[in-house]
């Protein structure tokens, strides 16, 4: 008998090889950040943080972290359009979705929220896909909004690095935002230039399916002219960011940091925006204390403090999608079951 070709061989110990590599790079990644953060902290000051813990600003960060749910369901609703009575059944899918956004790397809790708004409404992956984006737009949109105003009532006692990072921030955010708000305008235009692309790249089997889900993309995009329409999901996005806001701040409260809500909203705009790009990061950890340190060392925290804050405020952050999360995820798992062996119940209808 034979033995491989040495080329064969090769191809795949380098295949084994990638994927290895490709599943321990988030937690290599991870690890990394956050032991040279770490080490950073002043370990001296960790017990008497948690001994004295206030669970009642825990309580209320929770409050907070529920109600920014709720939000993001009637976002949602608005958004699509569909039938006030299926609020509820909707609920449970952004307590997932928050789990996996906080939980796993790369941003996952899109496709979640793909996979279940799709399984729960029938509306399409093209109508869930174009759902996401824009969320995604009013969320920039809002938090970009949402720095601006701290940013002029923090103006006189930032440190002068946070007023000249701030500066420097505002053109690329509004770079950002005159490009987001144009997208339901220009979207339609776009598809056009991505089936040609497509067909120069030779990918024609791609393109029926681009245009079938791009056209539903292009339409859910098309509401949002209506300037009514577009109030509507501002100022639920607006809600949502401020209970965000809020969960932080009491969550900061709880471990007893001392912190004004604007210099909040300030400190965690960089968190936010770090945390966001899909990066292969375990639990957000290490993106999200990067952009904490950053943002809170310009409101005025020294290194050691901006550290442990980002770091505690994630961990609670985290175990608050747990909290809410698993339990979502498993109703959510026993409803598809329940739906599934109903379907096989009932069997195919009968014809005449």
């Amino acid at each position: 008998m034979r033995g491989m070709p040495l080329s064969s061989q090769s191809t795949g110990w380098a295949n084994r090889a990638f994927r290895w590599a490709r599943a321990l790079a988030p937690w290599a990644f991870t690890g990394l950040v956050v032991w040279f953060l770490v080490t950073q902290i002043e370990l001296d000051t960790l017990w008497p943080l948690v001994s004295d813990f206030s669970w009642v600003w825990f309580g209320a960060g929770l409050f907070f972290y529920v109600l920014a749910n709720l939000f993001r369901d009637v976002r949602t609703w608005l958004l699509l359009g569909t039938d006030p009575r299926q609020l509820p059944a909707l609920f449970p899918i952004f307590f997932v979705v928050s789990l996996a956004n906080n939980g796993l790397p790369a941003r996952m809790g899109e496709v979640v929220y793909i996979y279940y708004i799709n399984r729960t409404l029938k509306i399409g992956a093209g109508s869930a896909t174009a759902g996401v984006i824009a969320i995604r737009i009013f969320d920039y949109l809002t938090v970009a909004a949402l720095f601006v105003f701290s940013w002029g009532l923090l103006a006189g006692s930032l440190t002068v690095a946070g007023g000249e990072v701030a500066l420097l921030t505002l053109p690329v955010l509004l770079v950002g935002v005159v490009g987001l708000v144009a997208l339901p305008w220009v979207g339609g235009r776009l598809l056009p230039v991505v089936t040609r692309l497509m067909a120069r790249l030779r990918l024609e089997r791609f393109i029926p399916l681009i245009e079938r889900q791009g056209g539903r993309a292009v339409a859910t995009l098309t509401q949002l002219r209506d300037l009514r329409q577009y109030g509507r999901m501002f100022g639920s996005s607006l809600a949502i960011w401020s209970m965000t806001y809020l969960w932080f701040a009491c969550f900061l409260a709880a471990l007893h940091f001392e912190a004004s809500l604007p210099a909040v909203v300030f400190g965690a705009t960089f968190a936010v925006l770090t945390k966001a790009i899909p990066l292969a990061s375990i639990g957000g950890f290490g993106t999200h204390e990067a952009g904490w340190t950053v943002g809170f060392m310009l409101v005025g925290f020294d290194l050691s403090t901006a550290v442990l804050s980002g770091l505690a405020v994630n961990v609670l952050t985290l175990l608050a999608s747990i909290l809410f999360g698993v339990p979502s995820w498993i109703y959510l798992w026993w409803q598809g079951r329940r739906s599934g062996s109903s379907e096989q119940t009932s069997g195919p209808t009968p014809g005449p």
